[in-house]
């Protein structure tokens, strides 16, 4: 009987919280200037129409282009923050076909963010723009649902082996020193080894035939509790007599 743990990790489920809290907090400051410049366009636009439409152009002109620029540099902001996600991914991935992918799933993201942008008059704090740069964060669900949602599935029965060795082999060698120095009479010596191969034995052998067989009649109602354990502990007297 294999032993086998599911081992979750949480670096991709931090990352992405970090980044799009940061992101959020940037293009919140973003909304904020083009809140305030967009509210005196429209006041310069209501008090002044009376005056033709040259000359209002003129008045809310510098307006325009600073809103223009701010929507640049949101654009610009969503290419820097799918760099970062990319290079954070690429760390996770081993093969090149797999970066090769993941370098065309957030190009094609950007490419559908800015395009889209393109034809729509821009107000990042109400309109699609906002909802659409967060598609950038999309490739870390793969990633967060397969290492903190499923997690990796570990078999650590080799390991547990090799720790019952370890301590078996530690546990003999300080049995022997205490025999040696006459702590311990040759009775007790005899009995303790006995139990500490008996303990490793019972490590071992769950992934034996014989204990599988056994636990397997158990479960189909062939063998009770106690049946199943005494012959479990027969079977271990048997080998720890080799």
């Amino acid at each position: 009987m294999r032993t086998v743990i599911i081992k979750r990790e949480y670096k991709s489920l931090l990352a992405f919280l970090i980044l799009i809290s940061l992101f959020l907090i940037i293009r919140q400051n973003f909304a904020n200037n083009i809140e305030v410049l967009y509210n005196k366009w429209t006041s310069i636009q209501y008090t002044n129409q009376s005056l033709p439409w040259v000359e209002l152009e003129k008045l809310v002109s510098p307006y325009m282009l600073k809103i223009r620029d701010i929507e640049r540099n949101f654009g610009f902001l969503i290419i820097f923050f799918s760099i970062l996600i990319f290079s954070f991914l690429t760390t996770k991935l081993k093969s090149k076909n797999e970066k090769i992918s993941l370098f065309f799933i957030s190009s094609f993201l950007v490419f559908i963010i800015t395009d889209i942008a393109r034809g729509i008059e821009i107000s990042i704090k109400e309109k699609d723009e906002y909802y659409l740069s967060l598609l950038i964060f999309l490739p870390f669900s793969y990633f967060i649902y397969k290492e903190t949602i499923t997690g990796q599935k570990i078999d650590i029965t080799e390991e547990i082996k090799n720790k019952a060795n370890v301590n078996h082999d530690d546990n003999l060698k300080d049995l022997n020193k205490l025999l040696e120095m006459d702590l311990i009479s040759q009775e007790e010596y005899n009995e303790k080894k006995e139990i500490g191969t008996k303990e490793k034995i019972r490590i071992e052998m769950k992934d034996t035939e014989e204990y599988n067989l056994l636990l397997k009649s158990k479960e189909k109602g062939l063998l009770t509790e106690q049946e199943f354990n005494t012959k479990i502990e027969n079977l271990i007297s048997r080998k720890s007599q080799k």
